[in-house]
């Protein structure tokens, strides 16, 4: 694992800690994480100054119980927006860790789970939702409008600012305005009726176009031996007309299962165009897929499988956009994290403790920083720890959080003004 000195020390909480608050120093305020993995491409890259000096902690602030989650979002202008399992799910957080507001509108129970999804922060307000109901709040908390609906994963903006959300069961999408109207909705059914293919993730977007992830549920009791890994990727369009609908522009089948990873959406030099890369798992043996949008149709870049990573339980790597080229891949518990170029190559391979948080990347284009939090199994220590891209993945500093499971840092970490927002997930007690 990585050995690197630690920029402070924490004792093991004796109250659950829902937020910790880490401080750098000569920052400028640029946009921060608004939404569940930064962007709208799922990139989980925020251009913000990187934490490049070593962290002090500035204050942590604790609210009833906590469950592992996403964290918070913030887009640099206004509060800090976080999920909780609380009664009141929904919290509003100042830079001095000052809650300025909650919501009971959200729950974070056991049967409504607001800690799963990430709010998307609009600095003048917010878009939250639980298992049961999507809202739109301003930025002091008040309601703009609510909708009752039973919803999953986190919901992503497109660029006319229509959000777009999962559905249960079956793991459809739905479209809605900016104004809490519903305009369309669609599944995923297969063609020969035998099951569905159900979200994996939230969509990624690209323009007005919507990428869909999903992985194939049969509905009947012996459902046919090929169907078992079956997944897809669907393009989809908002068509705004009188009838106002989605429509698939095109759907590809892909090798392996998807559960436990996301698209991610990213430039191609080559091409000169976006393409969209998602990682699968056919018996334990990871794979890499680059398709290039046309329009009406798509064109498959490369298709590589690595048997030299491995993936104990199966999952497929989660994508990380890397600002200078090329993307970052990482497995939840996994101890390595691997940088692959445009086209597919492996090109470095960093040996970390067991990864225990979103994988998040910060700074500008060409000076990127890596953040994420590891766990170290012999003490039970968490830490973040910050990797200097340009520098031969040289540990900036290493942060201890504090001591045993229940200071484990999950979802993702939130760079905004100077600010270093993680989310230890203490056990409920």
């Amino acid at each position: 694992g990585i050995n690197a000195e630690y920029g402070g020390t924490l004792r093991a909480m004796h109250k659950p800690t829902v937020f910790l608050l880490l401080l750098f120093y000569s920052c400028s305020s640029l946009p921060g994480c608004p939404m569940f993995a930064c962007s709208k491409s799922l990139s989980s890259y925020q251009l913000t100054r990187a934490p490049d000096t070593r962290p002090s902690l500035l204050w942590h602030f604790t609210e009833g119980k906590t469950k592992t989650g996403l964290g918070c979002t913030t887009d640099g202008s206004g509060p800090l927006f976080c999920t909780v399992a609380t009664q009141e799910g929904l919290l509003a957080l100042d830079v001095k860790g000052n809650k300025l507001w909650s919501s009971a509108l959200l729950s974070g129970n056991s049967t409504e789970f607001a800690y799963k999804f990430a709010p998307v922060s609009l600095g003048e307000g917010v878009i939250a939702h639980d298992a049961h109901r999507i809202a739109v709040l301003n930025a002091q908390g008040g309601l703009i409008w609510k909708i009752d609906l039973n919803l999953e994963y986190s919901p992503i903006l497109t660029e006319d600012n229509f959000i777009i959300v999962g559905l249960p069961p079956r793991g459809g999408i739905l479209a809605i305005g900016s104004d809490g109207t519903t305009y369309a909705a669609m599944d995923f059914s297969s063609n020969d009726g035998s099951g569905y293919f159900k979200l994996v993730s939230s969509v990624a977007i690209f323009h007005s176009r919507i990428f869909v992830l999903a992985q194939y549920e049969p509905e009947i009791e012996n459902p046919i031996e090929a169907n078992q890994n079956a997944s897809s990727l669907y393009s989809v369009d908002l068509i705004l007309s009188v009838s106002h609908r989605l429509n698939i522009s095109w759907k590809i089948e892909l090798p392996g299962t998807v559960n436990g990873t996301r698209p991610l959406i990213i430039y191609d030099a080559k091409y000169n165009q976006y393409v969209i890369l998602i990682s699968y798992a056919l018996d334990k043996t990871i794979g890499i897929l680059a398709i290039l949008d046309l329009g009406s149709t798509y064109r498959v870049l490369w298709n590589y499988s690595y048997p030299e990573i491995s993936s104990p339980d199966g999952r497929p790597l989660i994508l990380v956009l890397d600002p200078r080229s090329g993307f970052w891949a990482f497995l939840k518990k996994g101890t390595f994290l691997y940088y692959f170029d445009i086209s597919g190559k492996v090109i470095q391979r960093i040996n970390v403790l067991p990864v225990t948080s979103e994988v998040t990347i910060t700074g500008k284009p060409e000076s990127p920083i890596l953040l994420v939090a590891v766990q170290d199994p012999a003490t039970l220590a968490n830490f973040v720890i910050a990797l200097d891209l340009v520098r031969n993945n040289t540990v900036v500093w290493k942060f201890l959080v504090g001591i045993g499971d229940d200071n484990v840092v999950w979802g993702q970490l939130v760079v905004s003004d100077c600010l270093l927002y993680t989310s230890p997930s203490p056990r409920d007690r």
